[in-house]
């Protein structure tokens, strides 16, 4: 499994290869960008290199690159997805935690009884094959501060074996003490022409889904398979609809809006219940960073708590999917090409006549919805305003032309 294998995050393999090079490998990595960018691919041949009994010398465009051998004992169990002395640090493993008070809690965090059992103890222990311990801790935004105070000082002073990389799609979500403690490598978006690449290779998209979903997901190749997997182009007709609906009866399309989030949150609540039985996923696709947890850990949060998180994802989605339709309508009225949806009639009609300012303002107010439903504000009135911001961007004006 080759660095090469990780596409369009040149500077991060480069930062860990000079590392490499130098025999100067941090003992604390945090790998910060979006999700699905291949933050967890990179830290899987990273640590496959650290646990390798013979790590080879390659060049890959010109460029010097030590990879794992792929051939010595340590790869083949790697590759078997089951080496003792690489461990996935993630919120399901509260369900395997010795303590049955922590095995019945339900929480969305990352907690401190996870870490400590998983990471911390473990750390003190000599590598089973006698070579490095690698730990990749998943979600890490998502570690409590009890969590981070508890693993500073394995931060700070780890056994001298022992590798951690952290993944996080915000540092600034993370404590200044965890973060100082780390190297921190820097992962960027993804080309969209390659994440629709990869939509329609590994998962037989047609080229328009491939096309919207790789716009919607703006980089992300784990959002867009995702959201391919659970369908959701096939909601797009009704998003289309809503919208073209706000420019008549902005409160009857905001209604539609709040069904299509219910209909959003149903599928993914099927998709979540088929894919239960699996814990782990032991290989990423390219630049997938899906890491098949799904809320254990630290705090007790009840199951309404589980629903009114699936509810919020579910209508941030529909914003995303408004966006990902308002920036072509936006792209349109400057006179320029739909790329999302360059075929779709109901685009070119809201964007004929639709000035960039009127665009703008639709785009602020799903932008104002997305902020709401992320910060846990009281979402209320939040399709009403959705519904009325189309309304006021996207509707004639009674002398028959656009705001």
């Amino acid at each position: 499994m080759p660095f090469a294998d990780v596409k369009h995050q040149d500077a991060a393999i480069d930062r860990l290869q000079r590392g490499l090079a130098a025999d100067k490998v941090s003992h604390a990595y945090l790998f910060e960008g979006p999700e699905g960018v291949g933050k967890e691919m990179l830290a899987s041949r990273f640590a496959q290199v650290l646990l390798c009994a013979g790590p080879i010398e390659t060049k890959v465009d010109g460029r010097k690159r030590i990879d794992a051998c792929g051939e010595c004992d340590d790869c083949r169990i790697f590759a078997a997805g089951n080496h003792p002395d690489y461990h996935r640090v993630h919120r399901m493993l509260a369900k395997m935690h010795p303590d049955s008070l922590v095995r019945n809690r339900k929480a969305t965090q990352l907690g401190v009884d996870v870490i400590r059992h998983f990471l911390i103890e473990q750390a003190l222990h000599s590598p089973v094959r006698g070579r490095a311990q690698v730990f990749v801790v998943i979600e890490g935004e998502r570690m409590n501060d009890s969590a981070q105070n508890a693993l500073l000082k394995t931060l700070e002073e780890p056994p001298g074996h022992s590798h951690i990389i952290v993944l996080t799609t915000s540092a600034a979500g993370m404590l200044p003490t965890t973060r100082s403690r780390c190297q921190t490598v820097c992962f960027g978006p993804l080309p969209t022409t390659f994440v629709e690449e990869m939509l329609i290779r590994q998962r037989k998209a047609t080229p328009a889904a491939a096309r919207f979903l790789a716009e919607y997901a703006e980089g992300r190749l784990g959002a867009a398979i995702r959201s391919h997997d659970t369908g959701l182009f096939e909601h797009l007709p009704e998003v289309l609809a809503c919208m073209e609906h706000a420019t008549e009866d902005p409160i009857a399309a905001a209604k539609r809006l709040a069904a299509l989030s219910k209909a959003v949150e149903e599928a993914n609540k099927k998709a979540e219940a088929a894919a239960q039985p699996q814990v782990e996923d032991t290989e990423p696709a390219a630049n997938d960073d899906t890491d098949g947890s799904d809320g254990d850990g630290d705090g007790e949060p009840a199951e309404k708590d589980k629903d009114v998180n699936q509810a919020r994802q579910s209508q941030a989605i529909v914003m995303g999917l408004l966006m990902t339709v308002l920036r072509d309508v936006l792209r349109m009225s400057a006179g320029a090409a739909a790329v999302a949806l360059p075929r779709e009639p109901i685009v070119r009609r809201l964007a004929e006549g639709t000035t960039t300012r009127g665009a703008s303002s639709a785009i602020r107010a799903v932008s104002s919805a997305t902020w709401q439903i992320n910060n846990s504000i009281n979402m209320g009135l939040m399709f009403d305003g959705v519904g009325i911001g189309l309304n006021r961007g996207l509707a004639p004006d009674v002398a028959g032309t656009r705001r």
